[in-house]
């Protein structure tokens, strides 16, 4: 009953690529394919399927974006005979800067993917208002033993959509573990990692999706590890990354 006639293009690596609904259509439905949305809410899938989609062709854009700044900053230092001038070193730091950014972009990409696939997680989006709710993610209990993630954003669209979606991946590699305690609705998680280090991952995304939404954040400059993302502050409070405009 759990199986289809012919091989899942969106299978996954831990089951037979013919196998559907993890043998039980009943328990698990999945009308789009994918983890997005709330089990048995097709509307709602279908929903948080397009906010999905909508970030990944962001990355997309991004991710050329930032290659063509880095095309441009190489074919500049090509230009420059003396190869350990201030002026090279400067254009090289700028050129590490948005090959980093590109790889960020295709990780980012890959991360929803590897969401779609998760066999533990189902995620959805949810825009909340400053006057209730800050940016987070929260987690609810299914009865079949999966978690629903909500990623919930305040504001900022799509930056602070894909800070929180980060931290949604984190969930997925077991980084973020939904601490429910004596409730099956959650905003706490377990970190197996250090804090600075789940929050600067997501602050690196934030920023290469917005540099400018940065300052809205200045009480965890701290988190971020500023050196780490090379960051000037300007004297208007605003931030700029070197060679990403």
């Amino acid at each position: 009953m759990g199986y289809r006639w012919n091989r899942d293009l969106k299978g996954n690596p831990w089951e037979s690529p013919y196998a559907c609904f993890g043998d039980n259509p009943i328990v698990n439905p999945d009308p789009n394919g994918d983890k997005w949305g709330k089990p048995g809410n097709e509307k709602q899938q279908k929903e948080d399927k397009a906010h999905a989609d909508k970030l990944k062709s962001s990355y997309n854009d991004l991710e050329k974006k930032y290659q063509k700044v880095a095309d441009n900053l190489k074919a500049e230092m090509d230009k420059i005979e003396n190869k350990t001038s201030d002026e090279y070193n400067t254009k090289l730091a700028e050129w590490n800067n948005a090959n980093f950014a590109v790889g960020d972009m295709k990780s980012a990409q890959a991360e929803i993917e590897t969401m779609e696939k998760d066999d533990k997680n189902w995620f959805t989006f949810k825009r909340v208002t400053l006057l209730t709710k800050n940016s987070n993610i929260t987690a609810d209990k299914n009865a079949d033993g999966t978690n629903t993630i909500s990623i919930n954003y305040a504001f900022g669209e799509p930056s602070m959509k894909a800070h929180e979606t980060k931290h949604g991946f984190q969930v997925t590699m077991g980084l973020l573990i939904p601490a429910y305690g004596s409730s099956n609705h959650t905003n706490k998680f377990s970190r197996t990692t250090l804090q600075s280090f789940v929050e600067r991952e997501a602050y690196i995304r934030q920023f290469h999706i917005d540099p400018q939404s940065m300052p809205l954040f200045v009480n965890t400059w701290k988190d971020i590890n500023i050196n780490y993302l090379r960051l000037i502050k300007n004297s208007d409070g605003t931030l700029t990354y070197p060679g990403i405009q």
